[in-house]
């Protein structure tokens, strides 16, 4: 009895590896690379700003709070996501403007820095953004907004607008925004 030998796996891929290589298109060389930032835009107090996807866990559509007793105003309250208490403030009075009227286009960024979240109450979020890195401006580069003690710094739209890029560490920093009780 002749035994026939199965042929080996390795050659046979080696094979479909070199037919698959000749019947290939080409695709084009990339020239030039230029990396981009990708950061969601949003607005607040009426003033368009930027935050780092990194920054963000989620966006929230604006939902029914608990209140918290003898609390600052701009504490809205607390929400449950996903079985973890998430304060959320209402981030145009935190500023120091009125609170914000109820709209549908209102959403909560929950945002994150290193052992710290919070969702902040924005008047609406506009989608993602892409940034080359050389549109980074420096914080000194803006006008003053009513943010701006919470800004890393900026980038230059397609309009040639500086847009403020919203650090939440630099909030969360902030006394004001750690101690949100009511004097006694």
């Amino acid at each position: 009895m002749n035994a026939v030998t199965p042929p080996d796996p390795f050659v046979l891929l080696q094979e479909l590896s070199r037919t698959f290589a000749r019947a290939a298109s080409q695709l084009p060389a990339q020239t030039e690379y230029a990396p981009v930032a990708t950061l969601i835009a949003f607005q607040l107090a009426g003033c368009d700003a930027l935050v780092d996807l990194e920054r963000l866990s989620e966006i929230l559509p604006v939902r029914d709070l608990t209140r918290l007793p003898q609390v600052q105003p701009w504490l809205r309250g607390i929400a449950n996501v996903r079985g973890k208490f998430l304060p959320v403030i209402d981030g145009a009075q935190f500023l120091g403007g009125t609170a914000t009227a109820p709209s549908k286009h209102q959403r909560i960024l929950v945002m994150v820095s290193d052992d710290f979240f919070a969702g902040v109450i924005v008047d609406r979020v506009d989608g993602l953004r892409h940034f080359a890195h050389d549109a980074f401006r420096e914080r000194q580069e803006l006008q003053a907004g009513p943010f701006h003690q919470y800004v890393a710094g900026g980038l230059v739209d397609a309009n040639r607008r500086i847009l403020p890029l919203f650090d939440p560490a630099l909030l969360f920093q902030d006394p004001a925004f750690r101690d949100a009780s009511l004097p006694r």
